[in-house]
């Protein structure tokens, strides 16, 4: 089962914050493509959903229909796929994706949503269904798996460089940076092996560390194939965890 974390708001407080309309979400390489976790409200979903599937069959779907979607017997439900068109008030946003070798600006072609069914060993619907969904690009294979997409609020362009990173404990690491020395945990989903630290710097933001975890194929903890976390580093070593960021996980 591929696990999906749920998206947060950035928010930082100090005289070089980053305006407040700057976003870090979740991003994921899908095959030649990159999908991203859009800001909660920006496109309904629903809507969208309704639109693709017919009103008739988006509300009240029948057992037959359920069954031709893919099912998820773990969590019991029947999840139809559909696509729809970019809308303005996405393609209009500046999108920068961060991966574990760089960036990239990234363009959406496409939405690719999802209505979840919860239903039945007999496929009735058990309740009112929920939809969801990413924006998806183009990728870019040298940068390596997508972690993070950034959009608005900055008034430059990123740059990178890596930072080492030392072990204090099992799971704990520090990295110095600027004068100033920042501690940090790996998540619970992700083994507590670092791969590199990458910090990304723009003009009027704070910087940011991208922490790269070692993949998990012999299943220690989640199996998963791609785990990061992004930080924003303030002064005095203040450090504030804005996002984790696991997929391609086999629970």
């Amino acid at each position: 089962m591929t696990s999906h974390l749920l998206l947060s708001l950035l928010f930082l407080s100090a005289s070089t914050q980053p305006p407040a309309d700057l976003y870090a979400g979740r991003a994921y390489s899908r095959g030649g493509e990159i999908c991203f976790d859009l800001p909660e409200g920006l496109v309904d979903w629903g809507a969208l959903g309704k639109a693709a599937l017919g009103a008739e069959g988006f509300d009240r779907p029948s057992p037959e229909t359920l069954r031709k979607y893919p099912y998820f017997e773990s969590g019991g439900s029947s999840n139809a796929r559909f696509e729809a068109p970019v809308p303005p008030q996405v393609s209009d946003r500046v999108w920068q994706v961060l991966h574990e070798n760089g960036f990239q600006p990234l363009r959406p072609k496409v939405l690719r949503g999802e209505v979840i069914y919860n239903v039945n060993r007999s496929f009735e619907v058990l309740g009112p269904p929920a939809a969801t969904g990413q924006a998806c690009g183009a990728g870019s294979r040298d940068k390596g798996k997508a972690a993070f997409v950034l959009s608005g609020g900055t008034a430059g362009g990123w740059s990178f460089a890596p930072v080492k990173a030392s072990a204090e404990a099992p799971g704990r690491f520090a990295i110095e940076f600027m004068g100033s020395r920042y501690r940090f945990e790996n998540p619970d989903f992700a083994v507590p092996r670092l791969q590199k630290v990458l910090v990304f710097r723009s003009e009027g933001s704070r910087p940011l560390a991208l922490a790269v975890w070692e993949a998990d194929p012999r299943c220690e903890v989640m199996c998963c194939e791609a785990s990061f976390s992004l930080f924003a580093l303030g002064p005095e070593g203040a450090l504030q965890r804005l996002e984790d960021n696991g997929y391609d996980c086999d629970v």
